[in-house]
């Protein structure tokens, strides 16, 4: 689960590179194509380096939440272990106490053992005695046979019946054994049954939670991407108004200094008309001062007997 959450994690940063490599393309593009807007250029070149600031920036906390995500993953894997060490200490414990069951009932059945020692050691007293007795009873077979006898048979019941008891003895020591081993054995099976239960359920649960984090974390880096996108898309359509604004403002401007330039140039075409009559006018009158003069000269009057020259108005035609 970790390993498929370290390679989702590459994968989605790859995904992210790939789009900042996108968006740094775009961003030399549009450099590139604004270059030679002349003016505009360093307007484009500030904006330029603000997108990078800002994309700058989005990696920075990307790569900020990526880090509290692996912390808090590691969190939660603490959490787990510290929780299976938990467990497997009780189910230490649990064993200990089984064992120390197991070791009572040992305990228990060499009791009875011993017991039954003691009893077979008494059962062969008693054969010993009644070996004796018989013996005896046979150099006194004149004395007392009956009661002789019937002490021979009360001992040979008392052997029987101690026998009797060593064997119920032993049965029972079997059985018992035979129990608490069926006993520890069911215990044995069940405990393996709840652990591998536990450890089945831990793992599902794990995965639940590690399925459920992959998706969150998806989510948040595909809402990321998504943001980045929107963003960026912002910021051009808000660079092309502006860009557009003020290629319209500079149209404006270009347009009224148009106008202020005609206005001018037909100003001093005005002016420069007005200097040419007032020229012609000051030539008339030099020539009708020169023929009415007293003393003028041959040269002069020779050069002022001549027509008018032509004159040429100026006229200013946007």
């Amino acid at each position: 689960v970790i390993y498929s959450l370290n390679t989702k994690n590459e994968e989605q940063e790859a995904a992210l590179q790939a789009v900042s490599h996108a968006h740094q393309e775009e961003l030399r593009r549009v450099t590139t194509g604004t270059c030679a807007e002349g003016e505009e250029s360093a307007v484009l070149r500030t904006r330029l380096s603000e997108l990078q600031e800002t994309l700058a920036q989005v990696q920075v906390d990307f790569e900020s939440y990526r880090v509290q995500a692996e912390e808090r993953d590691r969190g939660v894997e603490a959490e787990l272990r510290r929780d299976y060490e938990e467990k497997l200490q009780a189910l230490g414990l649990e064993r200990q106490e089984t064992q120390a069951q197991l070791n009572t009932a040992h305990d228990e059945s060499l009791r009875l053992g011993r017991e039954l020692e003691t009893a077979g050691e008494a059962a062969q007293c008693l054969e010993v005695q009644c070996d004796e007795l018989r013996r005896k009873g046979e150099e006194k077979r004149g004395k007392g046979k009956e009661e002789e006898t019937e002490r021979m048979r009360l001992l040979s019941e008392e052997v029987k019946t101690l026998r009797k008891g060593k064997e119920r003895a032993e049965e029972e020591r079997e059985r018992a054994g035979r129990e608490e081993r069926e006993k520890w054995e069911r215990e044995r099976a069940e405990r393996e049954e709840r652990e591998e239960w536990e450890r089945e359920r831990a793992v599902r649960e794990e995965r639940e939670k590690w399925e459920t984090r992959v998706k969150e974390v998806t989510e948040e880096k595909e809402e990321l991407k998504r943001s980045m996108e929107e963003a960026r898309r912002e910021e051009r359509r808000q660079w092309e108004e502006r860009e557009e604004e003020e290629k319209r403002g500079m149209s404006t401007v270009l347009r009224e200094r148009v106008r202020k330039a005609e206005g001018e140039l037909e100003d001093s075409l005005k002016r420069l008309n007005e200097s040419k009559r007032h020229a012609a006018k000051l030539q008339d009158r030099i020539q009708v001062l020169t023929l009415t003069g007293q003393n003028t000269g041959t040269h002069l009057t020779g050069q002022n007997t001549g027509t008018h020259p032509n004159r040429t108005e100026y006229r200013y035609s946007p």
